[in-house]
């Protein structure tokens, strides 16, 4: 079985590290536009020709309000279903694109026993995605 989970792992890591990378590109995005945003918001509440979101002003005045909305109600929960889809299933679909499937099939190992490796490994990387924006 370890062999199962580290081979599921290696087929994974690369699509798992750049979960990593999307979601610190967004965090530090938001994080450091978070200045220039405020400057535009307030230039945009003095037009009274545009509409004018409650939002932008909890935005404006509570940066933890700001960072909750933008970051975790929204971008990074994105992010996390997308490379959680993509640990889970992009192994799966490139083997059998690639004709390496049935190869697999042909190993030794239950057919349950290897889903349950790779999707025990998807799991694990889904998790471990999910703690990283904390």
């Amino acid at each position: 079985m370890s062999m199962l989970l580290y081979k599921a792992w290696i087929e994974t890591r690369v699509r798992f590290f750049a979960g990593l990378v999307a979601a610190a590109i967004v965090c530090i995005f938001y994080v450091e536009q978070h200045a220039w945003l405020v400057r535009w918001w307030a230039t945009e509440l003095q037009n009274p020709h545009v509409y004018h979101d409650e939002s932008m002003l909890l935005a404006i005045h509570q940066y933890g309000w700001y960072l909750w909305h933008f970051l975790y109600d929204n971008y990074l929960q994105q992010v996390w279903a997308l490379f959680a889809i993509l640990c889970a299933f992009g192994g799966v679909i490139r083997e059998r694109n690639g004709g390496t499937v049935l190869g697999m099939w042909g190993c030794p190992v239950r057919r349950g026993r290897w889903l349950f490796s790779r999707l025990a490994v998807a799991l694990a990387e889904s998790v471990a995605l999910s703690l990283f924006a904390l």
